[in-house]
């Protein structure tokens, strides 16, 4: 009998190293999604969307970005802005820097509050929305 090979996939690995240009999308709206992922594949960024906050979570235990971009309205949809500002506060402190976007304004200092970098209200001019990510990332880069 030859022995079997078996993977651990209960424990988390970060198995692709953070590029100065990795972004991760989070939104429910598909389009929302295009728009984002679009301007930032254009500007020469990598882009990894996901529709939940669940989905990001995952994602952001395997994998290491620059920079989360996180819809409000995603995490409120099932109630959990509590834990999308406790992640912001997580990543805030690691070299990921947080954008969140959202239609209401006022989620402006909840967001800054929970240590987001970054605020953009929708709908979300592509052009500012790639600037921020840019100086976001230079910042990375120069640290």
């Amino acid at each position: 009998m030859s022995p079997s090979l078996s993977l651990d996939t209960t424990t988390p690995q970060v198995t692709k190293p953070a590029g100065p240009g990795r972004v991760l999308v989070m939104d429910s709206d598909a389009h929302h999604r295009y728009i984002y992922q679009r301007a930032l594949n254009h500007a020469g960024y990598r882009v990894d969307a996901v529709t939940s906050l669940s989905e990001a979570q995952h994602l952001l235990t395997r994998c290491q970005y620059a920079v989360f971009l996180g819809d409000v309205e995603t995490a409120l949809i099932n109630g959990e802005f509590e834990r999308l500002a406790a992640l912001c506060d997580d990543l805030s402190k690691k070299d990921t820097s947080v954008i969140m976007v959202a239609d209401e304004g006022h989620y402006h200092l909840q967001s800054q509050a929970a240590g987001a970098a970054g605020f953009i209200k929708k709908p979300i001019q592509v052009r500012p929305l790639v600037d921020l990510v840019n100086n976001l990332i230079s910042s990375i880069k120069q640290l």
